[in-house]
């Protein structure tokens, strides 16, 4: 995984529209700067407002980390992060997701919410979702944070567009009302000044913690050999994406044809790579060729 682009709140707001470029620099190196792009227009609209918040709360010393990804192979908008030396476990992070959504229509999968987009209705991972999986992934599987369980998280998404809030946990979304992950909309930036100056009460910068979190080397966690022994056991262990099953499909296809094959796995970090190899386990079990060997 790459490293992280971080700077002082003060002073990423002071670059303006420079910021933009830089975290598009940071994340796509080597590519031209595509400034109609939606990720983009974000970091352009809804960065500065969040930054300027955090500022008006006081916390324009707290180190803000752009764009940080996680082993899953997703990536957070905004970490804010602090340490408070008066306290044993002082370490504090914050995620926060940032959206320009004005609207969006319901789905059944309450995961996923339809968008707006100038290309028509596009389905997008729901905010607290969204974060609440970033925050999984970084307990279980990053090597910084696995080895400093100390260190506390939290999270947050601020959709400065959003005309309606209370639509984010209405109907089939009212699962994640709970969930402990707070949503700010339009005009809601008092409350999202007190929520920071709260959680980030007596905190500073830290180089040392600065360090842990750009320690992001996977590392497989207790869920990772949970799910191994779940799959040995015959159980089904993990849910797969639409792009994932027909790989299985065509390892299944050759385990049932029982002949020797050589099957290389292979993806950058978070495509997939564990999900797939524990359904093939699964399969193998499943079919009863345990006197045949695998690796």
């Amino acid at each position: 995984m790459e490293n992280i682009f971080s700077l002082k709140v003060k002073d990423a707001a002071e670059k303006g529209l420079e910021l933009a470029d830089e975290i598009w620099c940071c994340k796509h190196p080597g590519e031209p700067v595509r400034k109609d792009d939606s990720e983009y227009l974000s970091w352009v609209r809804s960065t500065p407002l969040f930054l300027q918040a955090t500022i008006d709360a006081g916390l324009g010393d707290l180190d803000a980390i752009f764009e940080m990804p996680t082993p899953d192979g997703g990536y957070v908008d905004v970490v804010l992060a602090g340490s408070d030396c008066r306290q044993p476990a002082g370490n504090r992070l914050l995620l926060v997701e940032l959206k320009q959504w004005s609207s969006f229509e319901p789905l059944d999968d309450a995961s996923y919410a339809g968008v707006h987009t100038e290309t028509g209705v596009r389905e997008r991972k729901h905010p607290v979702a969204q974060l609440l999986d970033y925050m999984e992934s970084l307990e279980n599987c990053h090597r910084g944070f696995y080895h400093h369980p100390e260190t506390e998280m939290a999270a947050l998404a601020f959709l400065p567009a959003l005309k309606h809030p209370s639509s984010i946990f209405s109907g089939a979304y009212h699962i994640w009302k709970n969930a402990g992950v707070d949503v700010y909309a339009k005009n809601s930036e008092p409350a999202l000044r007190k929520r920071l100056q709260t959680y980030f009460s007596g905190c500073t910068s830290s180089q040392e913690f600065l360090q842990i979190i750009d320690d992001c080397g996977y590392v497989m966690g207790a869920a990772g050999f949970e799910g191994l022994k779940s799959v040995m056991e015959r159980r089904e262990n993990a849910s797969m994406v639409m792009d994932q099953q027909p790989i299985v499909d065509e390892i299944a296809y050759h385990l049932k044809r029982q002949h020797p094959a050589l099957i290389v796995i292979s993806g950058g970090p978070g495509t997939g790579k564990t999900i797939i190899g524990m359904h093939f386990i699964y399969d193998y079990a499943n079919i009863g060729v345990f006197q045949k060997q695998a690796f």
